[in-house]
């Protein structure tokens, strides 16, 4: 299937399946080393899909700090690192399984809403802003507050976004969960427990 076939019947890839992309070439950027030039030819080949269990093989062993840890921003935690010291990374995308996690939604900068992860990994507490557009869009139409998710059940696809003022900031690109209800009943559970 073409990429703008996905477009053209609203049928984007969805999380956890194999796809085949036709590549033009390896195209790391300082740090982002996993990149590729994506041809505008050829097909998008839907290869299988990744099962649950087989997503703990996947994801990544992270034995210490999230890349580099001690810079936070004014509504985060660990959430950002100077461009400098980004540099010095030979990596920008991790999948991880956290300790413990939950969503946070509140107003930052200007009273916009965001989304963050509130998660801990190896000891350490992180709180990243979340660019999922699927829990974007269910917990920013939903209320202020903290919902609860059970971490066993859940993944996170981390990144390293591009500088902005100075320091790159941590990501989580997309969250996977084991049931697709899963953030449905944390906002249930909250609501009414509150």
């Amino acid at each position: 299937m073409k990429y703008d076939s996905f477009l053209r019947k609203h049928q984007y890839p969805r999380p956890l399946e194999i796809l085949s992309i036709p590549t033009i070439a390896h195209k790391p950027n300082g740090y982002q080393q996993e990149n590729y030039l994506i041809s505008h030819e050829g097909y998008w080949d839907k290869q299988g899909k990744i099962t649950w269990i087989k997503l703990s093989d996947l994801a990544d062993d992270v034995t210490g700090d999230l890349w580099i840890n001690g810079y936070s921003s004014s509504h985060g935690l660990n959430d950002r690192m100077p461009v400098h010291e980004a540099n010095k990374l030979n990596h920008s995308a991790l999948l991880i399984q956290p300790d413990t996690l939950a969503l946070e939604i509140h107003n930052e900068w200007a009273g916009k809403k965001k989304v963050r992860a509130v998660f801990s990994l190896n000891d350490t507490l992180y709180q990243l802003i979340v660019t999922d557009p699927k829990i974007e869009d269910f917990f920013l139409s939903n209320g202020h507050g903290k919902y609860h998710l059970n971490a066993k059940q859940a993944y996170l696809c981390l990144s390293v976004g591009e500088p902005f003022q100075g320091y790159c900031y941590k990501l989580v690109a997309s969250i996977l969960f084991k049931h697709w209800w899963l953030p449905y009943l944390a906002f249930a559970r909250r609501f009414f427990s509150g």
